[in-house]
């Protein structure tokens, strides 16, 4: 796999991002579907929440030059 496609997979939630209808929610649904499958205590969230958000910011602008 190319280091671009690596970056629209994360900024897109692999296949979630390109749902036809509100891809946002979509995406949303993924993130409440994560923590209740695997119950992450409060310390766990302080250090994914952040990471999450950080690779996130960084793969989306990369995949909007790509898009």
């Amino acid at each position: 796999m190319k280091k671009d496609e690596i970056f629209k997979s994360i900024a897109t939630i692999g296949p979630v991002g390109y749902t036809p209808v509100a891809p946002g929610t979509a995406g949303s649904a993924v993130s409440c579907l994560f923590y209740l499958l695997f119950h992450p205590g409060t310390p766990a969230l302080s250090i994914i929440i952040p990471l999450i958000f950080i690779a996130g910011v960084l793969a989306s602008g990369r995949a909007e030059r790509l898009l």
